[in-house]
């Protein structure tokens, strides 16, 4: 599939060969109503739009800094009205779009994200097949979004316009230049789906989201000249796109209706039996709202150290047990995004807890409002906690750093999947974080490693998300960046992660973030260029995955002849227990070669002949248990000669620390440097020689420190040592490979 979902099929009649490029994906519609300052609506080097407009309240009623934040080029009006009964919305409004590139713009792409529930032939229901995180759309759960009414000044646009699925094309009268400004009008009708996927209705309860038409990104690129609408299919394992601005938005409701939305309450009105409520929400890319009678408010503050942050949580009567819990998630996650990224802007965060049969708007994350889970769970589940930290993070990663959730997914779930583990970390410091039941200590950076071994190889993680394999998304998305956030940490160290995601937050606020600004900032922030790591975690498939292929000790002799320097190399079984063939043999034979041959080199004077005797033979196993008991005591006088042979079985190069654990308790640590590996990419063996040593070699572990949470497979880091290792060896990896296919069972 090309960037382009639609092809030309989109494309309006005029300026065909101009419609759509390489990749379409984006939103940013939302009304704005004539209402508002300019200096509210536009940055200080934008144009205000034509025209004249009046001020609300104040310069930022709904920030706790000093505004605009944004380039504010995408800003609404909206007045909307929720028929409870049919489960529809009638909404209407006012659109002022700003053209912030250097190319004018002659038609415009509009988001339809209603008309992915509209059928089973629509591009999110066949490709999700109607279901989302296990929630189902049931039997007539349809829903859909009708525009009948679309103007700019007194053109009528809605007969030129083509609608394709979730996506419509709208040319314009004229084109729009380099910060000019158009204004658009429209009216439509939603009928919401049954809530199986972030929006829709269950029962009284009503998650109005994707609700009204929203513009697509105009995205010229760094060049100034690869223009074209980012505005892709509403696919089945995406989010959302879109560009910011000012929220001004009317809601009515039956009286009696408790609502909770995007930004602040600025107005309230009656008009018999309806309930007016008006929301005022500043740089912002998107606008949701949540109702339900039955709903019971609750309201916090968080430390005056913060600004006073004004909390209010939505939850259902039977699931108030649950409150302590989803606010103390939520105030994790609030604390910890601070203390890394910096203020939180908005005066407010409010959490919906949906109804049990409404789910499916669960879990999700919209500017300034979020929803989590209301289901009962034993305390030692910390779900509930971490769903509400994990959808405040995105308050972060994806509405104060707009990135592209459909091309670049990772940059949003998957950093924002990382905070949430330190955020759970403030919480649970024990390092219990996903769960502490009995026996069973599981941190997040344990499920997500079982998640990321179910996809190992299948996709990197530069990869669009409509384009993953079937099935990976989560795992690709949210775990596979997580692991690789934190072993980037644990080779950074904590300070250094800190200050290069910090870097990132700062440069990149109210932006568009790519790849490139990341990695660049991430290097900024390191001191150190980043790039050999992500051109291959975020550009490949390779995996990483070090064992410990071989581990032996025996007794130093004193060098007499061919005893101590063999003329050629000893037995490839003594040096690999594990059947190897091919140039690698060969390879680990001329290492052999080496590594006797400058043993040879100190030789002693001694014995001048292979001593083989057969009486021989047997006096060194009688006095070999004596001996290992001088040797631990240390009054022994033997030394031994000791050998370690690592193997590198992934393609990820990483530096990694070798241990090696003597019977006298004492420890040697050996490194594989990056500088090794990338010298040598071909080679994947390291021999490490530990000769007279005054103690045998009882253990070699790979990573001892768990630095590479990317390995592949851990039950191959560690080797016990024995006199002759293959038969226990094969006993080991027998075991090895029952937990391996077993935890390969579970993640997948």
């Amino acid at each position: 599939m090309s960037a382009c979902d639609l092809g030309s099929t989109l494309r309006p009649p005029r300026r065909r060969n101009v419609f759509f490029g390489t990749t379409l994906l984006g939103l940013a519609l939302g009304l704005w109503g004539t209402m508002q300052p300019a200096s509210l609506l536009y940055a200080q080097s934008a144009a205000p739009p034509s025209a004249p407009v009046a001020p609300v309240t104040s310069s930022s009623p709904a920030l706790r800094v000093q505004g605009p934040l944004s380039p504010r080029n995408a800003s609404y009006r909206l007045s909307a009205s929720l028929d409870p009964a049919t489960h529809t919305v009638k909404g209407k409004g006012t659109l002022v779009w700003r053209n912030l590139e250097r190319q004018p713009v002659d038609h415009m792409v509009l988001h339809l994200y209603q008309n992915g529930f509209k059928n089973f032939a629509s591009t999110y229901v066949r490709e999700a097949g109607a279901q989302l995180r296990g929630t189902k759309m049931p039997k007539g759960g349809f829903g859909a979004i009708d525009v009948t009414a679309l103007r700019s000044g007194s053109h009528d646009l809605l007969a030129s316009s083509t609608v394709v699925d979730s996506l419509m094309a709208v040319p314009l009268p004229n084109p729009v230049g380099p910060s000019a400004t158009i204004e658009l009008t429209f009216e439509w009708t939603v009928r919401l789906p049954h809530a199986f996927a972030r929006s829709g209705w269950a029962q009284d309860f009503h998650a109005v989201s994707q609700w009204f038409p929203k513009i697509g990104v105009w995205d010229c690129g760094t060049s100034g000249s690869d223009c074209k609408w980012r505005a892709h299919q509403y696919h089945g394992f995406t989010e959302f796109f879109a560009d910011y601005g000012v929220y001004d938005v009317e809601m009515s409701v039956p009286t009696g209706q408790v609502l909770g939305a995007t930004g602040v309450k600025v107005g309230e009105r009656i008009e018999g039996d309806r309930t007016i409520y008006r929301y005022l929400a500043e740089d912002v890319h998107d606008f949701a709202w949540f109702t339900d009678p039955k709903f019971v408010e609750v309201k916090d503050r968080i430390d005056d150290e913060f600004g006073g942050v004004e909390v209010r949580l939505l939850t259902r009567a039977g699931d108030q047990d649950n409150t302590p819990r989803n606010l103390a998630g939520l105030r994790a996650g609030l604390l910890e995004a601070e203390r890394r990224f910096g203020v939180y802007p908005y005066r407010n965060v409010t959490v919906v807890i949906p109804p049990r049969d409404g789910s499916g708007a669960g879990g999700m994350e919209y500017p300034t409002i979020i929803t989590g889970i209301g289901a009962p769970l034993p305390s030692g589940l910390h779900f509930s906690e971490n769903t509400v930290a994990h959808e405040f993070g995105h308050q972060y990663f994806y509405h104060l750093l707009g990135s592209d959730e459909v091309e670049e997914a990772w940059l949003d779930e998957g950093l924002n999947q990382t905070f949430t583990s330190w955020a759970m970390e403030r919480l649970y410091p024990t390092g219990c974080t996903f769960a502490r039941l009995p026996y069973l200590c599981l941190a997040d950076a344990d499920t997500d490693w079982l998640a990321y071994r179910s996809v190992a190889r299948r996709a990197a993680l530069s990869t669009p998300s409509y384009k993953l394999p079937r099935g990976s998304y989560g795992a690709v998305t949210y775990s596979q960046t997580a692991i690789t956030m934190r072993t980037l940490e644990r080779y950074l160290g904590a300070d250094r992660m800190m200050t290069a995601m910090r870097r990132y937050t700062d440069r990149n606020r109210f932006r568009h973030p790519r790849k490139a600004d990341f990695v660049s900032a991430m290097s900024d922030g390191a001191g150190e260029d980043l790039s050999w790591y992500f051109d291959q975690t975020l550009n490949t498939t390779r995996v990483a995955d070090f064992e410990i292929s071989s581990a032996t000790t025996e007794e130093h002799e004193p060098a007499a002849g061919l005893w101590d320097c063999p003329p050629q190399p000893l037995p490839r079984s003594k040096l690999l227990p594990r059947t190897e063939s091919g140039p690698q043999l060969e390879e680990l034979d001329a290492l052999w070669t080496e590594s006797v041959a400058a043993a040879c080199e100190n030789k002693q004077s001694g014995r001048t002949e292979l001593q083989t005797s057969a009486t021989e033979e047997s006096g060194k196993k009688a006095k070999s248990s004596a001996k290992d008991k001088k040797a631990k005591a240390g009054d022994s006088d033997e030394t031994f000669d000791s050998e370690v042979v690592v193997r590198r079985r992934g393609e990820l190069l990483f530096p990694v620390t070798i241990k090696a654990t003597f019977a006298d308790g004492s420890t040697v640590l050996k490194n594989w440097t990056l500088a090794e590996q990338q010298a040598e990419p071909e080679n994947r063996y390291k021999v490490l020689r530990f000769l007279r040593r005054p103690a045998r070699l009882e253990r070699a572990e790979v990573d001892p420190g768990h630095q590479l949470l990317l390995d592949e497979k851990r039950l191959n880091n560690g080797l016990l040592v024995s006199a002759d290792p293959r038969p226990v060896r094969r006993l080991w990896l027998s075991w090895e490979g029952a937990l391996q296919t077993l935890l390969d069972w579970v993640a997948f």
